[in-house]
């Protein structure tokens, strides 16, 4: 009968030390000190240069996020099944090599958004609540390296496709 607390006492306790509601809620989300790009910009990324370098980008922002491994090699399996597709599309469709080519690499592209967009989402929406309130600082801009993936990437993209269909 000492000060010693009795068992049921110390199971009562408020505070616990393994309590998961004092737990950190982001666990870890907040890791990157860069700012992403917002995940909707990818789009226009996509409808210009097509899914290389729509992957790319959505790539490293996952980085940025950050999204889970399992999820960010779901988007470089989404890149290599979109280049894989550009190729295919033009002679399935019996569409000129040229013009082919760019219905294809557009339409893969915006297509292949849609799921980079579904496998993002989450962790940008995670990042819109939690992270800065302020709307334009929020975000980085995406106009630099997102002209310079839609040229670069863009032109790397329709080389490997034009080769592909040359061969062929």
């Amino acid at each position: 009968m000492g000060s010693r607390p009795a068992d049921n006492e110390r199971t009562m306790s408020p505070v616990a030390d393994h309590d998961e509601l004092l737990q950190p809620t982001l666990g870890g989300h907040a890791a990157s000190t860069r700012r992403p790009w917002r995940t909707g910009s990818i789009f226009y990324v996509a409808f210009f240069g097509g899914i290389l370098p729509a992957a790319v980008l959505a790539w490293l922002n996952a980085e940025r996020l950050p999204v889970s491994r399992e999820r960010r090699l779901a988007v470089a399996a989404l890149g290599v099944l979109g280049l894989v597709a550009t190729v295919l599309v033009p002679p399935l469709a019996d569409l000129g090599r040229d013009d082919g080519i760019r219905i294809a690499s557009r339409i893969v592209g915006v297509v292949g958004f849609v799921g980079i967009w579904w496998l993002l989402k989450p962790a940008d929406r995670v990042y819109a609540t939690f992270g800065p309130s302020d709307e334009d600082e929020a975000y980085e801009s995406l106009w630099g390296p997102g002209i310079l993936a839609t040229v670069v990437l863009g032109l790397v993209q329709a080389g490997i496709v034009y080769a592909i269909l040359s061969s062929v």
